[in-house]
C-alpha cells in the first residue's frame, strides 16, 4: 500500500495506530515545504500590487498600456 509517510516513519506506529497520530505525522514532514510556500505565495501578491502600484501611477495612455491591458484580458 503506497503512504505517504517515509518507511523509516512506519516502523514507529503500532498496527493500532490513530488517524490524529498519522496527521500529526505527515503535517511534521510537510511542514517545510508548507512554510515555502507561504512565503513565496506573500512575495508573489506583496510583488503583485507593486507592480499594480507602478503601473497604474507611473504611465500614462500609450499603445504599450493598451497592449498589455489587451494581453492581460486575452489570458483571463
Amino acid at each position: 500500500m503506497y503512504s505517504a509517510i517515509p518507511k523509516d516513519w512506519r516502523e514507529d506506529f503500532d498496527v493500532n495506530v490513530t488517524l490524529t497520530e498519522l496527521n500529526d505525522s505527515l503535517m511534521e514532514l510537510h511542514l517545510p515545504t508548507i512554510a515555502f510556500i507561504a512565503v513565496l505565495m506573500v512575495t508573489g501578491v506583496l510583488g503583485n500590487i507593486l507592480v499594480i502600484y507602478v503601473y497604474t501611477t507611473k504611465y500614462y495612455s500609450s499603445t504599450h498600456r493598451y497592449v498589455i491591458h489587451t494581453t492581460f484580458l486575452l489570458k483571463e
